[in-house]
């Protein structure tokens, strides 16, 4: 019975501590709602910080089940209030970043990178972009909105490339 009453008390202090926002939910109710409504919270901005000399690129970021190829354009229902990218290391998304870096930048968008090569190169399409890209795994996100390929934006409830 004392642990069922420490857990109450844990969970109380938990939930009073702060209230938190859902992005994704895959219980088979659709999560437009809360992706429509949901905005950066106040003082955090697009802006990433550098990425420190001690961050190791890891194997899981570097295998994706994306692979660089066409994107057909298709509207979404969900207004995620930002604008982000992704992009890869290869000669088909550095042609990409190429022919869009104005407009990326224009829009403020938010970069994620995977299948990368190495720091360095993800330092040096930073560089070229003007801003630090983001390392992470964005399969399950591209999942969700019926994307295969990349290099992608998504903006204004669009995906496009």
């Amino acid at each position: 019975m004392k642990g069922f009453i420490l857990i109450l008390v844990i969970m109380s202090q938990t939930l009073s501590a702060g209230s938190l926002t859902v992005l994704i939910d895959r219980g088979g109710v659709s999560a437009d709602s809360v992706l429509r409504d949901y905005r950066l919270p106040e003082g955090l901005t697009t802006q990433t910080a550098p990425l420190p000399e001690s961050v190791e690129l890891t194997r899981v970021y570097q295998k994706s089940n994306l692979t660089p190829g066409p994107v057909t354009p298709v509207k979404i229902s969900q207004n995620l209030g930002w604008s982000f990218f992704v992009i890869g290391d290869d000669d088909f998304s550095l042609q990409w970043l190429e022919d869009n870096v104005d407009r990326l930048n224009e829009i403020d968008a938010i970069g994620f990178a995977l299948n990368i090569k190495s720091k360095d190169s993800l330092k040096r399409i930073g560089d070229y972009l003007g801003k630090p890209l983001l390392v992470a795994d964005v399969d399950d996100l591209a999942s969700h909105f019926g994307v295969k390929h990349y290099p992608f934006l998504i903006h204004n409830n669009e995906v496009m490339q």
